[in-house]
């Protein structure tokens, strides 16, 4: 196993590194409140969404029972194991586990990045609710065209 002593946490933003966080304490917390030691202001991160433990000669990353939940390499998870490379997604903020390496700084490529690989073509979505109400505006206005026309045409 990895010491966990040379573990950090990059949270990536735009592709881009934002900023690191070294896991060198029995516990390490994760959220959008300042009592936090990792604080990500991003959509669907809840105040203490996760903790990340040292038990032993391991690092445990903890869902504490946030709506969003946690994702390890796009799994939702409640408990698991960290290893360099694992990419995390906490509400909309992604971050990525690296070895911390004195002297040496690690590179995160852009297509391993989680926003990277979800990009693509943009696809227009219409809620299915949104459609069956424009067909029943049509139907209407249809049948009344329909019966000022019958009317118009039987009119003496």
């Amino acid at each position: 196993m990895q010491d966990w002593k040379q573990l950090k946490l990059v949270v990536m933003e735009r592709n881009k590194r934002k900023e690191e966080y070294k896991l060198d304490k029995p516990t390490t917390g994760i959220g959008r409140s300042n009592l936090n030691q990792i604080v990500l202001r991003n959509k669907g991160v809840s105040p203490f969404h996760a903790r990340v433990i040292v038990e032993g000669e391991k690092c445990i990353i903890r869902d504490l029972g946030a709506h969003e939940g946690v994702k390890v390499n796009g799994e939702k998870i409640d408990t698991r194991i960290l290893l360099p490379g694992d990419e995390i997604q906490i509400g909309r903020a992604h971050l990525k586990v690296v070895m911390d390496v004195p002297g040496k700084k690690v590179s995160v490529r852009k297509e391993e990045t989680p926003q990277r690989k979800k990009r693509g073509k943009v696809k227009f979505h219409i809620p299915v609710r949104l459609i069956i109400i424009l067909i029943i505006i049509f139907i209407i206005i249809l049948i009344f065209d329909i019966h000022w026309l019958i009317q118009l045409l039987t009119w003496k």
